[in-house]
C-alpha cells in the first residue's frame, strides 16, 4: 500500500526503495542504506536529499553520525499543504501570463500561444491522449517539435517518452538542463531526439 502511494507521488524506484528501507529500519545511516539496498552510496545521498526536500524523511544530526528516519505523519501532511500552495501560485502565474499574452495583437505571421495548465494527476493521461494531435500538427509543417523541459519530466514520464517514440517517431528538438536521464535518452533515440543543454551548449547573458 505504501509503495503504491509513493508511486502516485511520482517517486522514482530508487526513492521508493530507500524510503521503504528507512521505514523498516526506523533509524539508519546512508552507509547502511547503501549496503542494505545495493544502491551505491553517492546515489543514496542524492535520493535522501530528494526525499528530505519532499518532506518524506528527516535528518538526525544530534550525534557525530548522520542518521535518517521517515517523517512523522503530521510532517508529511504539512508537505502536501506546502505543495498545494506552490501549485496554486503556479496556477496564478500561468493565468496572469495568459492574460498578458492575450493583449498582444495577432497577425498572419504570429499567433499568440495558448497556455493550458494541467493538473499533475491528469498529466500522464493528457500526454497519451494528445500525442497523435501533436504528431499531425508537426507533420503539417516540417515534422519537428521544439520545446523546453526540466529533466524531472524525463525522470517521471520515461514510459510515455518510450511509447511516443515507438508509435509516432516524431523528431523532437529540446532545450533542457543536463542530467543522467537526459544523456541516456539522448543516446537511446539518437537523431530523433536532439537536446541542447543550458550552460553547456547554450549560454544566456
Amino acid at each position: 500500500m505504501i509503495q503504491e502511494l509513493l508511486q502516485q507521488l511520482k517517486c522514482s524506484e530508487k526513492e521508493i526503495e530507500v524510503y521503504l528501507y528507512v521505514l523498516r529500519q526506523g533509524k539508519t545511516t546512508p552507509a547502511r542504506i547503501s549496503k542494505g539496498t545495493g544502491i551505491n552510496r553517492s546515489t543514496v545521498y542524492v535520493v535522501l536529499g530528494k526525499l528530505k526536500k519532499n518532506g518524506l524523511v528527516v535528518e538526525d544530526i544530534s550525534s557525530k553520525i548522520l542518521f535518517y528516519s521517515v517523517s512523522l505523519s503530521e510532517a508529511v501532511e504539512d508537505m502536501f499543504y506546502r505543495q498545494q500552495e506552490k501549485l496554486n501560485k503556479k496556477k496564478n502565474i500561468a493565468r496572469k501570463l495568459a492574460e498578458e499574452l492575450e493583449k498582444f495583437p495577432q497577425n498572419k505571421n504570429y499567433s499568440v500561444p495558448k497556455i493550458r495548465f494541467i493538473e499533475e494527476d491528469d498529466l500522464e493521461d493528457f500526454l497519451y491522449k494528445n500525442q497523435k494531435k501533436w504528431k499531425d500538427s508537426a507533420d503539417l509543417k516540417d515534422g519537428c517539435c521544439w520545446g523546453f523541459q526540466d529533466h524531472s519530466f524525463a525522470e517521471n514520464y520515461q514510459k510515455w517518452i518510450d511509447w511516443a517514440w515507438k508509435n509516432y517517431k516524431i523528431q523532437v528538438n529540446l532545450f533542457s538542463n543536463e542530467s543522467n536521464i537526459e544523456n541516456k535518452l539522448n543516446n537511446k533515440f539518437d537523431e530523433l531526439r536532439k537536446i541542447k543543454f543550458w550552460g553547456k551548449d547554450i549560454w544566456l547573458k
